[in-house]
């Protein structure tokens, strides 16, 4: 599980109930690229592009108007061995090489540009997400489990095609 903590995904629902407790409303939430800290230091490289995936994909849900993942690139000063300095999408200065995390967030840009978040969907896990987003008359669906993987079946009530493109 992931602990709360000031600057993390968590935040928002606390924003936005303190918001309603105090009768604003539904105010709309946002991030900067500072939002999340996700170290491939500590992470390592592909699970830093899965959460990073996640961490949109939570974003989209919650409606924030800008999504900011990690940075484009580490830094490449003192700056890289703080919280954000090596989150970003691809290496420091001088190489700049792309991290797994570049193409997974190029991947889930493509697959839900213009898509509108629908609802979370039920599953018969408690360790199995779903979200169903649409995008004019296409359904699509974005599933994960916190760690690992996992062989999962989906039904659907009538026809469906999928787009092997989409698959990751």
């Amino acid at each position: 599980t992931e602990k709360p903590i000031p600057n993390g995904l968590q935040s928002a629902w606390f924003l936005r109930q303190t918001a309603r407790v105090l009768g604003y409303g539904d105010v709309p939430i946002t991030a900067c690229h500072e939002w999340m800290g996700r170290r491939d230091l500590y992470l390592g490289l592909g699970p830093q592009a899965e959460w990073y995936v996640r961490d949109a994909l939570h974003a989209r849900a919650y409606g924030f108007q800008t999504i900011a993942i990690g940075t484009v690139h580490d830094a490449g000063n003192g700056y890289y061995h703080s919280l954000w300095g090596d989150g970003g999408l691809c290496k420091r200065y001088p190489t700049m090489d792309p991290k797994p995390a570049y193409a997974a967030i190029a991947t889930l840009t493509r697959v839900l540009d213009s898509a509108k978040f629908e609802r979370p969907v039920a599953t018969s896990s408690l360790s199995l997400y779903a979200m169903e987003f649409r995008r004019e008359d296409r359904w699509i669906y974005a599933i994960w489990i916190p760690r690992g993987r996992r062989e999962i079946k989906v039904h659907f009530a009538g026809a469906a095609e999928i787009d092997e493109r989409d698959l990751c």
